[in-house]
């Protein structure tokens, strides 16, 4: 079967990466065993071979005949095109004279190919030919043929078959064709034959038929051949490929599933036996359909496209295509589609229109935004033939109505969205007519001029006369089931293109129906020949070696290709560098070709190109490549473990997965694996091609012992070499054991529990499938020590060890088992050990004179201890919150005295009590309150006395100057200055605490001298006071004004103020001895700049000057200015006015000052700099002569009106006229003036005026005009 090209492309890219794989596959082993050959693919390595084709398509590499005047075609084969510069080509006539000199471009793909020209020989000549190819070092091997040019009556030409009939039939029709050879040279006695067929199928002399079975669907291949004898004989082979597809065709829709904004996914029915569907999609720029994806499921999804975009699908099996689905049309406009086509009719037509004949058409236009898909009519639910005349236009015929009736016709238009949306529109039409016309048209073919005509394309355009007395309604051409409108062209004469011919013999139907519905038809044949336009090139596929690379164990080897194409193969050729070998067709299988190929190369990689040739015109080729390597390898596979890692391990399992790795420039034949030599053992490795690594899974390991694993490689060549690697592996059954021993104690006291006792013995119950290995245990972190086992008590374990500290002990015993991994276990058990109270130091009677007394005793023992102090000496009361071993009696007094104390001590030990002790209580003086009379003096005396207190017994009250002085003799002082003064009550009980007074001696306030941190500031702008000299015993008061009504709330000898005005501000000293004199500071207020004049906007003419000013007033004095563009600083404009150039970069631009002094900064308004526009010059002057008669048609005035004409006037600019004639000084502004002439109406020689246009950016030329 013929694969379409972009599928024979494909397959042939995959050949190649497959070889590409192979080569690189090899190469690496190569460079792990050995020094790797040279590379084939070198300038060394190419070769150019002259080719010669003959007009009858005879290919020959040395040798070929032909007739003058004829299509001579001569050609250069490439094998590595990357490396040929140009290829030359010479030919030479019987004189050895040059009769032509050819250079050839080679093709720069990545495969061989061959480079045709062509020629034609006008004298009859030997000619000899030449072909030469340039590489990049040198030139290749000279390549040489003879082509033998006869007189047009020496060379005989091939027969031609032709085959007519339907090639395309549905399952359980049958396929008749009709078969006819002829020869241009009367050559011809043979008879046609089938070289290929279907089974069942007969050719009886030309008539062929082939019934096929109701079930059966595909594509199958007929080939016919027939031979003349001419010298020398001839052939010509014809082949045919018929499509049976099944009758439903509702199955054949591509079905839109999903669609969104920019995807579709659509689906397509099972075919049978189909392996894999192509899908083929419209190319955007040829718009032709091409293989761009493979898939096995009955679905795909694409991207939509804004423009429109056609898919079809193709069901394949093996390199047949079963099955064709229709045409799926997308664009983003038909999936989001959602209105219906609109239907319209031809102004004459009309809605129960009255008709007289017995036939009625019409054309409708249909259209819509995704385009038409179908169009169908019916009449009474009957269906109409409808003819599309264009992508938007259809035509619609009915014949034979009858008379008296009203027909209701039915139009219904679906277009081509996803949602397949469909408008039904109904048109009524009446019939009155009493006549029947029942004369049939008449028709007669004017293209073809025969009813049987042999074409090279699949349209062709068709010429008929058609005529008829009452005129004819409409003539259509039918090809299968399509049908083709045809358009008139002249009075009769009618035209129709028919295209979408199938390869053989296409039957055409002609019908034309009159104004009555009266049809008459004619038949002719199109025979359409593949070969005459054919330009694809054979499907060729190499079989033997599968893929196209394998070994031989010889120098030679047999090669077996798979060729077909639709006008035959007419040669298959191989080369082994630039030796030939012919390949032989097969005598069971037409698309089968053998050859044995010689002289391979040991060691290598051996490439023969294989080349096949069409029977066509064009003689189309294919090429491939087939690698062979001659074996005569004699090295040892190469064999790496990938699993397990180490040569050595322990595993827990009694079967293990082995991974290697095998690398053999034959490749590597097998992997066995063997367990401790035993060759029941024995596993086959299971190869993943995509690393080279073979696993295997061993099973029957031995326990605990080492296991010998033996891997053997044994290499693809024919030596079947070997290599060995052994590793042991262990079978550890407890490797794997990570649970600890149990542990349970069976004696001793529990856990958490309390011991008096700091001797304690535990006993454990310890076991474990795995054995025990050891027992130790540790008390509170110590050493460990071992614990014992019990005897006749198996797995009983115990040990006696005394307690290290009290309270909580940690006793931790660890137990570890026998397995691979000595897994443990621990047993924590914590005990509290605790020791009874007893009491060291004793409690003490106690005497005291204050409010509280301490009582307090020493106890060892075990905490937590547990203190209550209580009263009594035999009938005790607790003391509530005396539980510590220090009890602190408060709130004593003189009752108290006598009160007896003890306190008892316990823990989870036990309890004991202290002895009795016995409370005195004396009674203390008490000082609250003493006061000096009066406090703050200036010229007098103080009292001192105690205001507030007791005495205790035995106490009086004391008076210091100081509190290591002697007392005082006198409680009225008289200090020079300010003084304390300290009593205290002194008695039995001691002392008392001290109490103070100060007695403040005050002394009058200095004048005080202010000064501040700035005397100017900016408004606002804090600045600070201070008043400084003696203040005295007073302070500073601040004022704003002399007056207390300015008085300033505050103490300090500082003050900050912040006027925003020039403010005079007061400051005295104020005290208890009166107040000082005035003293005053003045602070001046400055402000930041006000712009009181802001910047304007301006204009200028382009390079002109541009002048922006601001004006200061307030806070003028010290400012500076700063002119920006934007948000830029310009450089040097720091002036009140700025002076600017009008160009490109500061037309537009935003200007604006920044004025700053000490106060801050003031920004004036931003102003824009504008260009203006130049004036351009008055094309003319327009004079409107306006004449005022007198009563008698005298002139008395005439006014001419001047007027521009022409030119533009630019910013500020204005139209001034001139007259040299008045003197130099304008006569007038604006576009118009008037000059008035009284009296005749001449001006005797006449008077000149011009304008121009003046203004601030240039003066234009003038424009002139005379008066007369």
């Amino acid at each position: 079967m013929h694969l379409t090209a972009p599928l024979s492309s494909l397959v042939r890219k995959m050949h190649r990466i497959e070889i590409l794989f192979l080569a690189a596959t090899l190469s690496f082993f190569l460079i792990l065993q050995c020094s790797p050959p040279p590379s084939p693919y070198t300038a060394e390595n190419t070769q150019v071979n002259l080719v010669l084709k003959s007009s009858m398509n005879k290919v020959n590499d040395t040798y070929i005949e032909d007739s003058i005047n004829t299509i001579v075609n001569i050609g250069a084969v490439v094998n590595l095109p990357e490396f040929v510069d140009s290829i030359r080509i010479t030919i030479k006539n019987e004189l050895n004279v040059p009769v032509i000199e050819k250079v050839l471009l080679a093709n720069t793909g990545t495969r061989g190919d061959t480079i045709w020209f062509q020629h034609f020989f006008t004298t009859p000549s030997k000619y000899s030919v030449a072909c030469l190819g340039y590489i990049e070092k040198g030139y290749t091997r000279l390549s040489e043929g003879t082509i033998q040019v006869y007189g047009s009556t020496n060379v005989n030409h091939k027969p031609v078959i032709t085959v007519a009939g339907l090639t395309a039939i549905q399952s359980g029709e049958t396929c008749n064709l009709t078969v006819t050879a002829a020869d241009v040279d009367n050559n011809l006695t043979g008879v046609v034959t089938m070289i290929k067929n279907p089974s069942a199928s007969q050719l009886h002399g030309t008539a062929f038929t082939w019934k096929t079975a109701a079930t059966y669907s595909g594509i199958d291949t007929v080939q016919f051949v027939v031979t003349d004898n001419g010298t020398p004989p001839l052939s010509d082979t014809a082949t045919i490929l018929i499509s049976v597809r099944q009758s439903i065709a509702t199955e054949d829709r591509l079905a839109v599933s999903t669609n969104s904004a920019d995807t579709v996914s659509f689906t397509w029915k099972t075919v049978d036996k189909a392996i894999q569907y192509y899908i083929y999609k419209t190319d955007n720029i040829t718009g032709t359909y091409v293989l761009t994806d493979s898939v096995t499921t009955t679905s795909y999804r694409d991207t939509i496209l804004k423009e429109t975009q056609g898919y079809i699908v193709k069901a394949i099996n093996g390199q047949q295509i079963i099955w064709v689905s229709d045409t799926l049309m997308t664009s983003t406009t038909i999936a989001s589609d959602t209105t219906p086509p609109a239907i319209s009719f031809p102004p004459q037509i009309s809605d129960t229109m009255t008709i007289t004949t017995s036939f009625f058409a019409t054309t409708f236009t249909c259209k819509d935004s995704s385009g038409i898909k179908s169009v169908r009519c019916s009449i009474d639910s009957q269906p109409v033939p409808v003819t599309r005349l264009s992508d938007t236009v259809f035509l619609c015929s009915v014949s034979n109505l009858v008379s008296g009736k009203t027909y209701a016709i039915q139009f219904t238009a679906c277009d081509k969205s996803f949602k397949s949306l469909c408008r039904d529109t109904t048109l009524c039409i009446k019939t009155e007519f009493t006549t029947v016309d029942t004369i049939k048209p008449t028709i007669e073919r004017i293209l073809p001029e025969v009813d049987s005509l042999k074409i090279g394309q699949n349209s062709y355009t068709a010429q008929f006369k058609c005529k008829d007395n009452n005129g004819i309604k409409a003539v259509v051409c039918t090809l299968g089931v399509s049908i083709i409108p045809a358009a008139k062209i002249a009075d009769t004469v009618y035209s129709a293109t028919i295209s979408g011919l199938t390869a053989g013999v296409n039957t055409i139907r002609v019908s034309a129906t009159d104004s009555s519905g009266n049809t008459a038809s004619l038949f002719f044949s199109l025979i359409y020949d593949l070969s005459i336009d054919d330009k694809t090139p054979p499907s060729l596929e190499c079989r033997l070696p599968q893929g196209g690379s394998g070994s031989s164990a010889t120098d030679s080897t047999l090669l077996e290709v798979f060729c077909i194409d639709p006008s035959g193969v007419k040669s298959v050729t191989g080369y082994l560098g630039a030796t030939p070998y012919i390949f032989t067709k097969s005598a069971t299988n037409d698309s089968i070709y053998r050859t044995k190929i010689y002289g391979l190369t040991a060691g290598v990689i051996n490439t023969i190109k294989v080349i096949a040739i069409d029977n066509s015109i064009n003689a189309n080729k294919d090429s491939i490549s087939v690698n062979i390597k001659y074996d005569t390898d004699t090295k040892k596979p190469s064999l790496q473990r990938i699993l397990p890692v180490s040569d050595s391990s322990t595993i827990n399992a009694s079967s293990l997965t082995i991974t290697a790795k095998a690398f053999d420039e034959s490749g590597v034949a097998s992997v066995v694996f063997i367990l401790n030599d035993t060759p029941a053992s024995l596993v086959k490795g299971t190869l993943t091609p995509a690393d080279s690594t073979w696993t295997a899974v061993i099973s029957g390991l031995v326990v605990n012992q080492l296991n010998k694993v033996t891997i053997i490689a044994t290499d693809a060549s024919l030596t079947s070499n070997t290599d060995t690697l052994t590793f042991m592996i262990t079978y550890d059954p407890t490797i794997e054991d990570i649970t600890g021993p149990t542990i349970i104690q069976i004696g001793g006291p529990a856990s958490d529990s309390t011991v008096t006792s700091p001797v304690v013995t535990i006993v454990d119950s310890i076991a474990d499938p795995s054995g025990i290995s050891s027992v130790i245990y540790t008390v509170n972190g110590g050493v460990p020590k071992i614990m014992s086992a019990v005897a006749g008590m198996s797995g009983h374990y115990s040990f006696t060890d005394t307690l290290t500290k009290e309270h909580a002990n940690t006793i931790i015993v660890t137990a570890v088992d026998n397995s691979t991994k000595k897994t443990l276990s621990t047993q924590t058990i914590t005990l509290n050990y605790v020791v009874p109270p007893q009491i060291t130091v004793q409690p003490k009677s106690q005497v005291v004179c204050t409010t509280q007394a301490v009582f307090s005793l020493t106890v060892t023992g075990t905490g937590p201890l547990v203190y209550q102090w209580r009263k009594g000496t035999a009938a005790f009361i607790p003391i509530t919150g005396a539980i510590n071993p220090v009890c602190t009696l408060k709130a004593l007094s003189p009752t108290d005295g006598g009160t007896v104390l003890s306190c008892v001590v316990s823990n989870s030990a036990g309890a004991v009590a202290s002895v009795l002790c016995t409370l005195t209580v004396n009674t203390p003086s008490k000082i609250l309150r003493s006061e000096a009379t009066p406090s703050s003096i200036c010229n007098d005396s103080s009292v001192l006395s105690v205001t507030s207190g007791t005495l205790g017994t035995g106490a009086a009250w004391k008076w210091y100057s100081s509190k290591s002085g002697t007392p005082l003799t006198i409680t009225k002082v008289h200090p020079a200055v300010s003084s304390w003064y300290y009593v205290r009550g002194e008695g039995a009980c001691g002392y008392t605490a001290w109490d103070s007074v100060l007695v403040t001696v005050n002394t009058l306030s200095s004048k005080p001298i202010i000064i501040a941190t700035d005397t100017i500031v900016c408004s606002g702008s804090a600045t600070t006071l201070t008043a400084t000299g003696t203040a005295g015993s007073g302070t500073w008061k601040w004022y704003a004004n002399k007056t207390e009504s300015g008085l300033i709330p505050t103490n300090t000898n500082t003050l900050t103020v912040s006027p925003t005005a020039t403010t005079t501000y007061y400051a005295r000293g104020e005290g208890p001895c009166g107040v000082s004199a005035w003293d005053s500071i003045t602070i001046a207020v400055k402000t930041k700049p006000v712009i009181e004049t802001q910047p304007t906007s301006a204009g200028g003419c382009l390079n002109g000057k541009v002048i922006f000013s601001v004006k200061t007033e307030t806070g003028a004095e010290s400012a500076t200015y700063q002119w920006r563009k934007g948000t830029t600083d310009l450089s040097g404009m720091v002036h009140p006015s700025c002076t600017l150039t009008v160009t490109s970069t500061t037309i537009g631009a935003s200007f604006s000052c920044v004025v700053t002094n000490s106060c801050g900064r003031t920004t004036s308004n931003s102003v824009t700099l504008t260009s203006y526009s130049e004036s351009v010059a008055p094309t003319s002057i327009n004079d409107s002569i306006e004449r005022h008669l007198d009563s008698k048609a005298i002139p008395v005035m005439t006014i001419h009106h001047l007027k521009v004409v022409g030119g533009k006037l630019g910013t500020n600019a204005q139209w001034v006229w001139y007259c040299p004639d008045l003197g130099k000084g304008p006569v007038g502004t604006g576009s118009y003036i008037a000059v008035p002439i009284s009296g005749s109406n001449t001006i005797p020689g006449g008077r000149s005026y011009s304008v121009r246009a003046e203004g601030p950016c240039n003066t234009t030329a003038s424009a002139s005009t005379t008066i007369y």
